[in-house]
């Protein structure tokens, strides 16, 4: 967009300025006070709508030259004309695109939250970012659905919620192959990385595996050997102590048939 035009009256410190700008690039200089702050305060006002010197409707009258009522700016581009007219509390201008004002002055996008960057950037390529949106383009591109469903969640919490969550799964992830392969993740190592092979061959394996059974057979073995002596083991130390009380039963009994005699006699 180029300038053709410009006509300031009654702003800030000019009262008339009317220029034709014919060259591709203009230079404006001046002493102090000569307006050269107010024609940039102009052009701004009129793409942007700031009215850098104030920040309320009811001080707009500042804006106005100390000897008039309003003021008045025309900027004339190879598109359209932009006419602003400024009175005491307020100012009324051409509508401008709603992009305009970022092109200009990139400041202003850098300044939006997240929340305001991505609604600025649908509303500029009228696009919707709403989650059934995004499945069905998602399903026309013939992406995986499952994986989809996993995200979907985050896109309500915008997309640094899922940038940050993608960071967190990637974190697990390169720490679970850690502790499978004993390396440091690496893009290009992830796509040729091959577990390490066996020295042995099968055959080696094989006789190696029935070795094993064999030993384990013979384990088992003892094992059940060792359970049955202890058996054993056991039922004979009862047996020892049923002969280590026989003296006292026999004591008893011969008491048991002294006392039988007794009741005999009487």
């Amino acid at each position: 967009m180029r300038i053709d035009r410009l006509h300031i009256q009654n702003f800030l410190g000019i009262h008339m300025l009317e220029v034709d700008l014919d060259t591709s690039v203009t230079l404006i200089a001046g002493h102090n006070g000569a307006g050269k702050s107010s024609v940039a305060d102009a052009l701004r006002l009129a793409f942007c709508g700031e009215a850098g010197r104030v920040r309320h409707k009811k001080d707009f009258g500042a804006l106005v030259a100390s000897t008039a009522r309003d003021g008045r700016i025309v900027v004339d581009t190879e598109d359209a004309r932009w006419n602003v007219s400024v009175t005491g509390k307020s100012s009324q201008r051409s509508e401008i695109p709603e992009a305009l004002p970022y092109v200009l002055d990139a400041q202003r996008f850098a300044s939006l939250d997240a929340k305001g960057r991505r609604q600025f950037l649908s509303n500029l390529l009228g696009v919707s970012a709403t989650p059934e949106t995004v499945a069905s383009m998602v399903r026309e591109r013939g992406c995986d659905m499952e994986r989809f469903v996993q995200v979907k969640p985050l896109l309500r919490s915008g997309f640094d919620a899922a940038h940050q969550d993608c960071k967190m799964r990637a974190t697990e992830a390169k720490g679970a192959w850690r502790q499978i392969t004993g390396e440091t993740w690496g893009s290009s190592k992830g796509e040729t990385w091959q577990p390490e092979r066996s020295p042995h061959s099968p055959e080696d394996l094989d006789v190696r595996e029935r070795k094993l059974r064999r030993e384990l057979e013979t384990v088992s073995d003892q094992l059940a050997s060792a359970r049955s002596m202890a058996t054993h083991a056991a039922q004979i130390d009862q047996w020892h102590a049923l002969v280590a009380d026989i003296p006292e039963l026999e004591s008893e009994l011969k008491e048991l048939e002294a006392k039988h005699a007794a009741l005999e006699e009487e």
